[in-house]
C-alpha cells in the first residue's frame, strides 16, 4: 500500500550539536544520537538537549539502544567493549568482550535479560553472551542462512521475544529468543529500523515501510526528505537531516 507525499505535514524542526550517526529513542519520547567521534546526546522531543556523554575514548559507536528501562547501551566495535549509562549518563567501566569467547563482534545490542546479542564475524555466527558469567549461552552459525561472501550486518534488536537482525544484501533474519532462525523478511538495503506498536519501520528505496509483523501487511510512504533514519511516535515522524531533526505529523 502507497501513501502519497502529501500525506506529510511539516510541524518544527531542531538543531542538533551535530550531524547524528547512530540513532536511537525510549518510551518517553527522548531521542538519543551519537556523533562520527561517540559523542552521545540526549534530547527531549521537544528538541531540548538533556543531557551529554563524552566518551574517555573516541571512537564511532556501531550500535545504540536506549529502549532499555533507564539505561543506555553503546557497542563500540573498534575497541570490542560495551557501556551502559544510567539516566544520568553515569557510566559503567567499560566492558570488554572475551576474545578467547567471541572472535570479532561486527555489531552487539543488549538483550531483555540483560545479556548480549551479537555477530561474530570471525566464525560467521549468532552469539548470545552471558554478561555475569563471560560465557557463551547461544551459537547459532549462519552458514546456511547467509552467503558468507556477500553479507553485510549493520543492526540487531530483540523485540517481543524475537530477535531481528538486518543483512543489507538479503533482508531482516527473524529469530527466537533461543537463537533459532524462523524466516527472513525480504526487504534488502536496509541499514536500521525501529518498532511501533506491532510493526517494524524502515527506510528502503528513499521511502519509509512499515510492516506488520503479525498480519504481514505493509505500507509505504514517500518521505519528504532524504534520510536514512526515521522515528516514530504515534502520528509523528522525526527525520534526522544534516544537523537539524525535522519532525512531521503523518497520516
Amino acid at each position: 500500500m502507497h501513501v502519497q507525499g502529501q500525506e506529510w505535514q511539516l510541524q518544527s524542526e531542531f538543531e542538533l550539536k551535530a550531524k547524528a550517526h547512530r540513532v536511537s529513542y525510549d518510551n518517553y519520547k527522548s531521542i538519543a544520537i551519537t556523533d562520527i567521534n561517540g559523542t552521545l546526546y540526549k534530547y527531549d522531543s521537544l528538541g531540548k538537549l538533556i543531557n551529554t556523554y563524552s566518551p574517555p575514548k573516541r571512537s564511532k559507536v556501531a550500535l545504540l539502544e536506549a529502549d532499555r528501562m533507564m539505561n543506555i547501551f553503546l557497542f563500540y566495535e573498534n575497541f570490542q567493549e560495551y557501556v551502559f549509562l544510567d539516566r544520568f549518563f553515569n557510566q559503567t567501566q567499560p566492558l570488554s568482550l572475551p576474545r578467547d569467547r567471541v572472535g570479532f563482534a561486527r555489531v552487539a545490542t543488549v538483550a531483555l535479560d540483560n545479556n548480549l546479542w551479537l555477530f561474530d564475524d570471525l566464525d560467521f555466527s549468532l552469539k548470545k553472551f552471558n554478561t555475569r558469567f563471560q560465557n557463551i549461552d547461544i551459537t547459532t552459525p549462519l552458514n546456511l542462512i547467509l552467503d558468507a561472501s556477500e553479507y553485510e550486518i549493520s543492526f540487531l534488536r530483540e523485540y517481543q521475544n524475537q530477535l531481528y537482525v538486518v543483512d543489507k544484501n538479503s533482508g531482516i533474519l527473524v529469530f527466537d529468543n533461543l537463537g533459532n532462525y524462523k524466516t527472513k523478511l525480504p526487504f534488502k538495503g536496509v541499514n536500521w529500523f525501529g518498532f511501533l506498536n506491532n510493526e517494524i519501520y524502515f527506510v528502503q528505496n528513499e521511502e519509509l515501510v512499515l510492516y506488520d509483523l503479525y498480519t504481514y501487511k505493509e505500507k509505504r510512504m514517500s518521505m519528504p526528505v532524504k534520510t536514512d533514519f526515521v522515528l516514530l511516535f504515534e502520528q509523528k515522524a522525526y527525520f534526522p537531516v544534516e544537523n537539524k531533526i525535522l519532525i512531521y505529523t503523518f497520516k
